[in-house]
């Protein structure tokens, strides 16, 4: 039988193969990746506020009656935008989300047993002083604002004080 012949033209080796295919799959990964080193990211617009933490009375949405004194947390927006989807997160571990905007120069009084971790474990004022609040909100052109703010780390109620 006759075995049909290569026709004429350049040919590649294995080698030659193995080599193109690796540069035909690594050359664009490494575009990307020159492209992500050489253009970092922005950094996220810093909001313009105070967070600071508080006794502040409280009580559950259309429930008047139940008014209580708890340990807060008080942010107050001192920009002159509107925040929208504010969430606050509490060294890292426990999470409040607000469904309300804020609007300039408002105050938020977040009930700080009313911040919970993924898990839905509360947070307990009298056990856990909160050292560092971050805050997270909308800003009307889109864009992701955050404040990250240290606080004081005494507890604010002592565990004798939550007992009684």
């Amino acid at each position: 039988m006759n075995q049909p012949q290569p026709g004429p033209g350049l040919r590649l080796t294995r080698l030659q193969l193995t080599l193109l295919f690796a540069l035909l799959t690594l050359g664009p990964v490494a575009a990307v990746v020159w492209v992500v080193i050489r253009n970092p990211a922005p950094p996220d617009p810093q909001l313009v506020g105070q967070v600071e933490l508080g006794i502040e009375a409280w009580h559950p949405p259309n429930q008047p009656e139940q008014l209580r004194l708890t340990p807060s947390l008080i942010l107050v927006n001192h920009s002159a935008d509107t925040w929208d989807q504010v969430s606050l997160m509490i060294d890292k571990k426990y999470y409040y989300y607000s469904r309300r905007a804020l609007q300039p120069g408002e105050r938020l009084v977040v009930p700080l047993d009313l911040c919970t971790t993924r898990g839905n474990v509360r947070l307990r004022p009298s056990l856990h002083a909160p050292e560092v609040i971050a805050v997270f909100a909308q800003l009307p052109s889109g864009a992701r604002g955050v404040l990250d703010q240290p606080l004081d780390a005494t507890p604010i109620l002592s565990p004798q004080a939550e007992s009684d």
